[in-house]
C-alpha cells in the first residue's frame, strides 16, 4: 500500500541504517580476511573502460543530489587487462564514495592513464580528486591506519569505521601496487593515487594483432 508521509519516514530511516550496518559488516569482514591473509585475488579479463563507466554510474544519483560534477577521464587504457575486477571496484568505490563524502560543492574526478609497459604489461596510474574539505598534513600519515580517521570529529558528521582506507591500500598492495598515495591541503581538496601493473589479455593482444605473428611465435 502506499506510505503516508510518517510511515514513509521511519521506513526511510530503517533503511538508512540498515545499509550503513551493511558497510560496517562488510568493512570488518574484510579486515578480518586480510588481516589473517585469507584475502585472495581472483584475476579475470576486464574491460577498463566499461569498469571505470560502472563506477561513475554508481555515484552519479549522489553527486548530483550534492550539486557535485562527477567527472571520468581516461587515456592509453589498453582495452581488456587482467585483474580482480571486485577487488579494483571495491578500492575505487571506496575513494570515490569518500570523495563525494566530504566534498560540499565543485567536483570529484576520477582520472585514469595507462602506458605500454613492455611484454604484454600495462602500467596503469589511477588518480581520485576532490575539490572537499582536504585534509591537515600532520593527519594524512594516519588516515591508512585501522579505525583512524582524520579527523575525530569528522566520524560524528560524516560517520564511517575508519576501516575503508586501510582495506583499500591493502587491496592496492595484494593487486600488485605499493599501497595509495594521499596529496591534500585543507580547504583545496585531496587527491588519492595508485599505480598498477597488469597483464594485457592474451585475447586483446590478439586483437591488436591481426597478422598472428604472436601466435607463429608462440
Amino acid at each position: 500500500t502506499v506510505l503516508d508521509p510518517e510511515q514513509a519516514d521511519c521506513v526511510n530511516g530503517i533503511r538508512v541504517c540498515a545499509e550503513s550496518l551493511l558497510v560496517i559488516i562488510n568493512d570488518i569482514l574484510d579486515f578480518s580476511k586480510i588481516e589473517a591473509g585469507m584475502m585472495r585475488i581472483v584475476p579475470e579479463d576486464v574491460d577498463l573502460e566499461a569498469l571505470l563507466a560502472r563506477v561513475r554510474t554508481m555515484f552519479v544519483e549522489q553527486a548530483q543530489k550534492k550539486g557535485l560534477d562527477l567527472r571520468l577521464t581516461t587515456s592509453g587504457l589498453p582495452g581488456v587487462v587482467s585483474t580482480d575486477a571486485g577487488r579494483l571496484t571495491q578500492v575505487l568505490v571506496n575513494l570515490v564514495g569518500n570523495a563525494i563524502k566530504f566534498t560540499e560543492q565543485g567536483c570529484v574526478e576520477v582520472a585514469v592513464s595507462g602506458k605500454a609497459g613492455g611484454s604484454g604489461k600495462a602500467e596503469l596510474r589511477f588518480f581520485v580528486r576532490d575539490t572537499g574539505i582536504g585534509i591537515p598534513e600532520n593527519r594524512q600519515h594516519g588516515i591508512f591506519t585501522s579505525f583512524e580517521q582524520a579527523d575525530g570529529s569528522l566520524t560524528r558528521e560524516y560517520g564511517g569505521t575508519g576501516l575503508g582506507l586501510t582495506i583499500a591500500n591493502s587491496l592496492v598492495r595484494l593487486l600488485g601496487g605499493s599501497g595509495i598515495s594521499v596529496h591534500s591541503r585543507v580547504g583545496h581538496g585531496s587527491t588519492f593515487s595508485f599505480s598498477l601493473s597488469m597483464n594485457i589479455s592474451a585475447q586483446a593482444q590478439a586483437a591488436e594483432d591481426p597478422s598472428g605473428e604472436n601466435e607463429a611465435r608462440s
